[in-house]
């Protein structure tokens, strides 16, 4: 990574308007952590070249990390301005908007994600989540499911973030024994990887499964 920096930073110097090597640079640092930088480079992009997608979809990855979400909403929505299909951008719109509470705008993304890409693991397990922490119908308890286990069929049953949002969908249906089964797959895997934080939620939630409650999203 620091080889890739190293040329990239040449190629700007060479070229400072060389866009491609601006957004490059901005990527290579995104992925070293090195946000401020990366958040800089990616400014500068959008100078040249204020109709680049993929740039603001990046920015706008950078400030959510930063803990910028209505900037990065901002970016997020101008990049599905340029590009409406982008996908990638609906699903983390969607995050963004779920963790602010705006859980139907959030529903919105995920579903528009998947017209475009059925596929889309993260997004349909994202769907389900949303679906299966907030008061829902029981038709959408029983899609959210639907959605999880599509999600957990398409990783081969061994993410332990898709196992977890298996086991909240399950809950949601009440159907507590199935979640607590899910949860406890999940935590295994979970402790094997060293997921701290996601070992953790586990524990909360499978004792709240055992009791015969559902999580729910707090917003």
């Amino acid at each position: 990574m620091n080889e890739a920096i190293v040329h990239f930073r040449r190629a700007v110097e060479i070229d400072a308007d060389q866009v491609e090597a601006q957004a490059n640079l901005g990527d290579a640092l995104l992925q070293k952590g090195e946000l401020d930088e990366a958040v800089a480079q990616y400014y500068k992009a959008l100078q040249i070249k204020p109709t680049y997608a993929e740039v603001h979809y990046n920015l706008g990855n950078a400030l959510l990390r930063e803990g910028q979400a209505d900037e990065a909403i901002a970016h997020y929505e101008k990049a599905l301005q340029i590009k409406p299909d982008y996908a990638d951008v609906h699903n983390n719109l969607g995050i963004v908007l779920f963790q602010k509470g705006e859980v139907d705008q959030a529903i919105a993304h995920y579903q528009r994600a998947l017209e475009i890409n059925p596929r889309d693991v993260q997004a349909r397990a994202n769907l389900a989540w949303t679906l299966a922490t907030s008061p829902q119908t029981s038709m959408m308890k029983a899609i959210a499911v639907k959605l999880a286990q599509q999600a957990n069929e398409l990783t081969g049953g061994a993410d332990p973030t898709v196992l977890h949002i298996l086991a909240a969908a399950f809950a949601q249906s009440g159907q507590f024994s199935e979640a607590v089964e899910t949860a406890e797959r999940s935590l295994q895997l979970a402790t094997a990887q060293s997921k701290t934080s996601l070992v953790e939620a586990l524990r909360t939630e499978i004792g709240l499964y055992q009791k015969g409650f559902p999580y729910r999203n707090e917003k």
